[in-house]
């Protein structure tokens, strides 16, 4: 649904049936146990493919450092990445997800859809990589103007070309991937990102030393083959009916580049204000470019498992919601509700285990071969500065899915805009003091706005929702349970870290095995400490994950 009908669609979904108390409290059930086993299947996944970004990030590191070579591969994987992130992942919850859902009920109808869209996409992703490639080099002058040398520009341009081709492969493996997310099946894609690691890891192992710094751009061709291939796995049917075909008259594919479209419209202010801040981060020291997309790293592990799992298991549930015939108000409140009930329960105590183990957690994760001390004491400031939006931007991930579910692409646009010039705003004001912490805490605030906005939005678009009386009762008794983890977290390390760390006999390998330890038990001792908290405090959601994972460990979910 656009803007412009989503007046109507309220009056549908507020005049619905009247549903007696006991079957809302059943369907609310399955909607919760569907949407929580959906997120574990997911972040599962997450888990696997975040595990494996690490062990990426940690190969570059020990093989490469953070030297010019790197800041020119981080540079060059940016315009890419924006493409990915816009064109690929956003169009597909934006969308694919929401139109292939309203044509699930009928597989034949949605398989025609489907092949149309990939065909587009084949057509659409080719002409962009070549398109692109042949402008690398002006895209890297004003991109990366503040690298000092010819030759680290020249090295960007070629990395970038190769890059772009990884976009083609990713593009049609998302197309899949939605088709996937429309029929309740959530392994594959969940194991997607996980097979891109393998494939970049493979690259740099196999090719770094007779190729050097450009082994990271082929790995990422390798990586996004790996991706396609394991999403048309699961739709062999499909592609063995599939015909190349290109039906602009077809009112599924119009709703779709409708959507699509203004997804790309706001592609154009969201990539300026990234390529802003590669140029920011180009004029700093040496090695801030390599330290800060270290630290994004680390920050993505939480939010793809908690965030980008939860966001997505519940837009198809959405989706069907908003449906005329599938769903009322009741329904999509109850489920956004119990969504941004599951986000915050993970990520409160995710950002105050971070917070308080953001150095012992960088040393661990990256200090070894050329990656030294000084490397490590950047990242871990830069890494403490993105950490305040963590929770912030996993319920935004959620918020943004809400409205598209809706088939309301133009809002969060919108807000996306506003974001960027929030961000700029703030970087100018802070990269003068601050350098490339001051970056940091610029995205952090631009993030957590863009959150706050979207739900100033939709409650103002649906009052009904009620969202504040459903979440301050939660909050009053989340936040102080996670903010007694860190506290604990944060005076216990000095202490602990000491006697793990003499059990390493002064080996740099063991002392590094035993700040894995650490960690691990750090980690292990805050979730033990935090669900005690939770349950002597009456939350009820925390039931609701211990039973989810009771069922997961005794197989019967």
């Amino acid at each position: 649904m656009g803007r412009e009908s989503q007046p109507a669609a309220c009056s549908r979904m507020q005049t619905a049936p009247v549903t007696p108390r006991s079957d809302q409290r059943t369907n609310a059930g399955a909607t919760h146990r569907r949407v929580a086993s959906a997120a574990a299947v997911i972040a599962f996944g997450n888990v696997l493919s975040r595990g494996l970004g690490l062990v990426r990030d940690v190969v570059i590191a020990s093989t490469f450092g953070a030297t010019a070579g790197t800041d020119a591969f981080v540079l060059a994987r940016t315009l890419p990445t924006i493409l990915y992130d816009l064109l690929v992942g956003t169009v597909n919850t934006a969308a694919f997800v929401p139109v292939f859902v309203q044509h699930a009920r009928d597989e034949r109808q949605l398989w025609r859809l489907v092949g149309a869209i990939f065909s587009l996409a084949v057509l659409a992703f080719v002409t962009l990589a070549v398109v692109l490639g042949l402008f690398a080099e002006p895209l890297v002058r004003v991109i990366g103007s503040g690298f000092s040398t010819a030759e680290q520009r020249e090295l960007a341009a070629n990395l970038m070309r190769i890059a772009l081709v990884s976009v083609v492969f990713q593009g049609l493996a998302g197309v899949l991937t939605s088709a996937l997310y429309a029929q309740n099946r959530f392994a594959l894609p969940a194991f997607a990102t996980a097979a891109y690691n393998v494939g970049i890891i493979v690259g740099i192992v196999l090719l770094a030393r007779p190729l050097g710094v450009p082994a990271l751009a082929i790995g990422l061709v390798i990586g996004a083959l790996a991706q396609f291939l394991l999403q048309a796995s699961g739709l062999r049917q499909f592609l063995r009916a599939y015909r190349p075909r290109i039906d602009l008259a077809d009112p599924g594919v119009r709703r779709i580049l409708s959507l699509a479209g203004t997804v790309a419209a706001g592609l154009v202010v969201t990539a300026a204000g990234q390529f802003i801040d590669r140029n920011l981060a180009s004029r700093l020291p040496e090695g801030s470019l390599t330290s800060m997309e270290y630290a994004t790293r680390v920050i993505q592990f939480p939010l793809g498992i908690v965030g980008l799992a939860v966001s997505f298991a519940i837009l198809p549930t959405l989706s069907r919601f908003t449906d005329q015939e599938d769903g009322s108000l009741d329904d999509y409140r109850e489920a956004l509700v119990f969504g941004l009930k599951l986000v915050l329960l993970l990520m409160l105590p995710a950002l105050a285990l971070l917070a308080a183990l953001n150095r012992p957690l960088v040393e661990v994760l990256f200090e070894r071969g050329a990656f030294g001390p000084q490397d490590t004491a950047r990242t871990a400031a830069i890494f403490l500065a993105y950490s305040p939006m963590l929770p912030l931007t996993a319920v935004d991930f959620l918020l943004i899915n809400a409205f598209y579910a809706r088939q309301n692409a133009r809002t969060p646009v919108l807000v996306g805009v506003v974001g960027v010039v929030i961000y700029l705003a703030v970087a100018l004001v802070l990269i003068g003091p601050l350098g490339a912490v001051g970056l940091a805490l610029a995205n952090a605030i631009q993030n957590s706005s863009h959150a706050l906005i979207l739900l100033f939005l939709l409650r103002r678009s649906l009052p009904g929702l009620r969202l504040g009386s459903a979440l301050l009762p939660f909050l009053v008794r989340v936040v102080p349970a996670a903010s007694l983890v860190g506290v604990v977290l944060f005076l216990a390390w000095p202490v602990a870290w000491p006697v793990l760390a003499g059990l390493a006999f002064g080996a740099p390998a063991a002392a590094a095995g035993g700040g894995v330890l650490g960690l691990v038990i750090a980690g292990l001792a805050a979730a033990l400490l935090y669900v005690g908290v939770l349950l002597a405090l009456g939350v009820a959601e925390i039931h609701a994950v211990v039973g989810l994972v009771r069922a997961r460990l005794s197989g019967q979910a």
